[in-house]
Order: structure tokens, then C-alpha cells, then sequence
């Protein structure tokens, strides 16, 4: 069965004969007899009765006609739509910065693995920052932390979870742990973002729920400015396990309270996923967390 046996029985259905649709069609008589026996053959049902001098539909054909109707015309719509897409576009991603140096690069050396010519650029900001490009259309999808559903027709679906660690510089005495409670950092100074960090919120929210009040605050854009103060010994720093991977002089710790969560989260425009490339990279990146990452099982 395919698109051009649907095409004869439509017409045959519409004009009553074999010849007239075969002139409509362009297509020669004896071929599109061979496609409606061959239909015939895959319904297992006669869809004419041509023992009359003029060919009448059967039952089966009569409620068949409804069903290639609705079918033919959606197959049309769908090329239609497809066609209608651009080939070539530039996604504009945004991502905040505990994902630049390991998920990111990763993820994107499969994506262009899979689509190499598609063209990306990037930015990276806070998430805050990030909701507004997506809001006022500069990214056309962000990954980033604390989603912000204000507008309808921006959608974020959680990816991963981000796993939080002390990093200590190798001559603080906690250095020699594995696992620390929070409570053992009250005397010691906190190296992390500024204040309008969404990391910085999550941060202060947890010392707020245990009571732990730091020596001083330093605070710093860049989070291996953050580690170079922290491998120092001049403080210690409660950040996403990715950014403290393999820093020198650093040393990271579990700690043993439950965290609250922290997601990762893609977001997108529900008005502008109609183009190759953009639906490329939001289809690729859910199918990467899933595999890589067993959705929010595995945490990075």
C-alpha cells in the first residue's frame, strides 16, 4: 500500500471510472487497475464491483473513501508544513556557567556528531539573566536553573540534576575528609557569587536553613576566581560538582545533609520550535540527558 494506490482509489471514488481517473491522473489505465487490485489484495476486501457495465463501490469502499480522505489530506499538510520550514538556520543558545566547562561541550560534540551543519552560537549568563534573552526572543533555547514561567508560551522541562560539594583548598583541615556537615563551616569564610546569583540564592538558602553564619563573604563573577581563592585557603566555596572536577589545589567534600534539589532545565518558546535546527537541538537534548544521564536519576 502507498500514497499513489490511495490517489487512484480517491479518484476512482470521485469521478466513477476507471478511464476518467486515469486522464485526471495522467497515469495509464492498466496501472492504476494493477494499484487498486493490489489495494485490494492488502485490505483483503473488493473495494468494486466490475461485473456491471459501469463500476459501483462496495460497502467496504464506501467506508474506506472517509478514512484515505482524512489520511491523503493530512500526508498534504504535513509536506506542506515541512516545506515550509527553513533549511538553514543559527540556534541561539544560552547556558549558565556551572555547564561550560564539562555538560555543555559534551553534549555539543554528539549534537554536531549527529547534525554538522547545523550552526549554533552562544551566550552565557546567570539564570535570571538567561529567562529574559528567552523572554524577549535574543536565545532561542537556554538551559539554566530556577525556571521562571511568567510568559505562556515559554515551556521548561527539567533534564538533570546539579549535585552541590564543598570545595576546600588541600591545607584546610577538612581537607583530609571525605563527608562534612555544614554546621563545621560556621568559623570559616565563604568564597561564592554575588548576590544576584541564582547559585548564590540557592547557596544562602541552605546556611539559612542550618544556621550558619560565615566569617566574611568574598564574592566573585567566575566561579574559577572562586576556586583560585578557595585553593588559597582563604575560604571554602558550596558549588556544582562540575566546576570543581580537576581545579588544582582543590579538594571536594559531600556533604551529609540532603540538599534540596537543583534541576537543569531546557527552555524554550512554544511559538518558535517550528524550525529544523531548533527542533534538532531540543529532540537531541532531551534524547542525551535521558541516555547519558537516566533523566534525573544521574546527577552532574
Amino acid at each position: 500500500m502507498n500514497t499513489k494506490q490511495l490517489q487512484y482509489f480517491q479518484t476512482i471514488m470521485q469521478v466513477g471510472s476507471f478511464q476518467r481517473a486515469s486522464s485526471i491522473l495522467g497515469v495509464a489505465e492498466p496501472t492504476i487497475s494493477n494499484g487498486i487490485k493490489a489495494l485490494e489484495q492488502k485490505l483483503g476486501v473488493t473495494l468494486f464491483d466490475r461485473q456491471k457495465r459501469q463500476i459501483q463501490p462496495t460497502a467496504a469502499a464506501q467506508s474506506y473513501y472517509y478514512y484515505v480522505n482524512q489520511a491523503l489530506t493530512a500526508f498534504e499538510n504535513g509536506q506542506r508544513q515541512v516545506q515550509s520550514i527553513p533549511s538553514a538556520t543559527t540556534i541561539k543558545v544560552g547556558f549558565f556557567y556551572s555547564l561550560g566547562a564539562y555538560f555543555l561541550p559534551a553534549l555539543m560534540r554528539e549534537f554536531w556528531r549527529q547534525y554538522p551543519d547545523d550552526q549554533v552560537t552562544f551566550s552565557q549568563k546567570n539564570s535570571l539573566a538567561l529567562h529574559a534573552d528567552l523572554e524577549r526572543q535574543a536565545c532561542d533555547v537556554v538551559l539554566c536553573a530556577f525556571p521562571q514561567n511568567k510568559h505562556p508560551r515559554m515551556a521548561y522541562v527539567p533534564i538533570l540534576e546539579q549535585e552541590f560539594v564543598v570545595a576546600v583548598g588541600q591545607a584546610n583541615p577538612l581537607a583530609q575528609r571525605h563527608r562534612v556537615s555544614i554546621d563545621e563551616f560556621g568559623e570559616q569564610s565563604l568564597i561564592t557569587f554575588p548576590a544576584a546569583s541564582d547559585v548564590r540564592n540557592y547557596i544562602d538558602n541552605i546556611l539559612l536553613r542550618h544556621q550558619v553564619t560565615p566569617r566574611r563573604i568574598l564574592e566573585f563573577e567566575e566561579d574559577r576566581t572562586i576556586l583560585g581563592f578557595v585553593a588559597q585557603n582563604l575560604g571554602y566555596a558550596i558549588l556544582p560538582r562540575t566546576e570543581v572536577t580537576d581545579f588544582p589545589g582543590i579538594t571536594q567534600l559531600q556533604l551529609t545533609e540532603a540538599l534540596p534539589p537543583q534541576y537543569i532545565y531546557l527552555g524554550f518558546r512554544n511559538d518558535q520550535v517550528d524550525t529544523v535546527g531548533l527542533h534538532h537541538f531540543i529532540t537531541f537534548t532531551k534524547q542525551y540527558c535521558s541516555t547519558h544521564y537516566q533523566q534525573l536519576h544521574r546527577r552532574v
